[in-house]
């Protein structure tokens, strides 16, 4: 523990009295993140895949080196749009944006909300379709309505207690992986 403490400690000492041209700069307000998974190829010019169309749609002209990452960072100063490669997996989309300074906190926030707004429209669909359905299965159900709320209530809890682990266990564990040891491990 005491060594890794140490090591966090001399990367981010280094990190800080590295020349960094990009840093040396007045800071740039980002207003919005982009981050996707994958790009087919180059960042433009070829086969266009998920970052490419965001780099030329948006025009993320200036090129911002990240020799940790997977790819350069791209940005439209003007509009305030940073655009990042972090390559598949959660680990490695965790580490890219902890290495850009994001918290452990706000990614994890962030997966987890986005796993249950899925499980939300998820469950309201499979409500709807139950409700919808549920006359066909009468003759099969004894002692339980076909609409019982307390029914309805005990499967969309295990649902979303369900739902909420598969989200937070693999975000929790992406955010306690060092962000450098995951890059490099790429």
């Amino acid at each position: 523990m005491q060594r890794s403490v140490a090591g966090r400690s001399l990367v981010a000492l280094c990190l800080a009295l590295a020349p960094m041209p990009a840093l040396a700069e007045a800071p740039i307000k980002i207003r919005v993140v982009v981050v996707t998974m994958f790009e087919h190829g180059s960042d433009t010019g070829d086969r266009p895949g998920e970052f490419q169309f965001w780099v030329e749609r948006e025009k993320l002209d200036r090129v911002i080196p990240f020799p940790a990452g997977y790819r350069d960072l791209r940005l439209n100063p003007e509009k305030g749009i940073l655009g990042i490669v972090t390559g598949a997996g959660v680990t490695n989309a965790t580490a890219a944006i902890m290495a850009l300074g994001a918290d452990a906190r706000q990614v994890l926030a962030l997966v987890v909300g986005q796993g249950l707004m899925l499980t939300s429209i998820g469950t309201v669909a499979g409500l709807a379709g139950a409700v919808v359905l549920s006359r066909w299965i009468e003759g099969l159900l004894f002692g339980v309505s076909p609409t019982d709320p307390l029914t309805f209530a005990a499967v969309i809890a295990v649902l979303v207690a369900v739902a909420t682990a598969a989200c937070s266990i693999p975000a929790w564990r992406a955010t306690r992986v060092d962000p450098t040891q995951a890059l490099r491990a790429e």
